[in-house]
């Protein structure tokens, strides 16, 4: 009946946005785009088009176009996979829903802009995610953080992935793989092998250094990238010190500032929850998740429904407030900030639930 129903729904959802009045809507969230790319730099940063300013329309006309393909081609046809969509629509909630596939729409410019061209430290994450996941000598997933990890296959091992952070670690002292030191172009970097063969390293080093669980595919790249730091340009200006440091540019520092303001953001978002929203919130972010059916039995809430409706309306809040905060929305921030981020709205949610159980 759901299938039925959300087939009805993406049908006239694709009636929708292909009328005047769908039209009219894209023409004003491209416009929206257009200003936001004027004044914040992230945007600006992985822009698409040859211009930022359009006096004509022309550029509205060309951001609406493009987001209309976007929606028909992409964000409708995924709809039966996200219920939380399905429910804005069914509560006549188009606001919200639009807003969330604009996002969408930017973070797939972002996905773009990880390019060999303009940012190939980035595009090495991508490759070595791919490779990591395409290798039968991997397992790999998302740990509690989101952070994507990896660890070698052995037999009867657990599947769940547990993080060994190397985030203190400095990999100027770590042994090179071989190979790396014939390695002097981008052409060679990024293929399957060599990254495959880097992986295997990484491990057999880390597992040498400290007892090893599962690592984070970003510590990989942050090996790589002590090795082979010329992908950092031009993205960043890289500089080499004595002891093999590498420091970036001002932008990257901003960045990192707004790492260091993650606890507050986090506090500020919390504010608006009751009980219930986080204690539904830390439930669904356990590894496993508690199922709906269990989380309402433990809360009193009538039934699942009620769980999914309250996850929902933490999950929507987050994503409007992250994308609304001072600075860069929060998906064009490096995913350590969202980690962060993530566990700080945790340790809040926490916090709220013992102050409202002493009373």
């Amino acid at each position: 009946m759901m299938i039925n129903n959300c087939t009805a729904m993406q049908k006239q959802l694709f009636e929708w946005i292909g009328s005047k009045d769908g039209h009219t809507l894209l023409l004003v969230l491209a416009s929206r785009l257009i200003k936001e790319a004027e004044h914040n730099s992230a945007i600006t940063a992985i822009w698409p088009y040859s211009a930022t300013v359009s006096n004509d329309g022309c550029l509205a006309d060309e951001i609406a176009h493009d987001f209309y393909i976007f929606l028909a081609e992409n964000f409708i046809p995924n709809l039966p996979e996200h219920p939380e969509l399905i429910s804005l629509v069914e509560n006549n909630n188009l606001r919200k829903f639009f807003e969330y596939a604009r996002k969408k729409f930017l973070w797939q410019w972002q996905e773009k802009s990880r390019s060999k061209e303009h940012n190939p430290a980035g595009y090495l994450y991508r490759r070595l995610r791919e490779t990591i996941s395409a290798s039968p000598q991997f397992i790999s997933g998302k740990g509690v953080n989101n952070a994507f990890l990896f660890k070698l296959k052995k037999d009867n091992q657990s599947e769940e992935f547990i993080q060994t952070s190397l985030a203190e670690e400095s990999m100027a002292s770590w042994s090179v793989l071989p190979e790396s030191k014939v390695i002097k172009s981008e052409k060679d970097i990024f293929k399957q092998k060599y990254l495959h063969r880097a992986a295997l390293f990484f491990w057999d080093e880390s597992c040498g250094k400290m007892s090893i669980q599962s690592l984070a595919v970003r510590d990989l790249q942050r090996y790589l990238l002590s090795i082979h730091s010329w992908l950092l340009k031009p993205s960043s200006t890289v500089l080499e010190d004595d002891c093999g440091s590498v420091f970036v540019n001002n932008a990257f520092k901003d960045t990192m500032m707004s790492v260091e303001s993650m606890a507050v953001l986090a506090e500020q978002l919390v504010t608006g929850w009751n009980k219930d929203q986080c204690a539904v919130f830390l439930m669904r972010l356990k590894e496993p998740p508690i199922k709906l059916d269990e989380i309402a039995k433990q809360l009193g809430i009538t039934d699942h429904n009620g769980v999914h409706r309250l996850f929902t309306k933490c999950k929507n809040s987050l994503i409007s407030f992250s994308s609304n905060w001072p600075g860069p929305p929060l998906s064009e921030l490096p995913e350590e900030c969202a980690e962060l981020y993530l566990e700080q709205i945790k340790i809040f949610a926490k916090k709220r639930i013992a102050v409202r159980n002493r009373k």
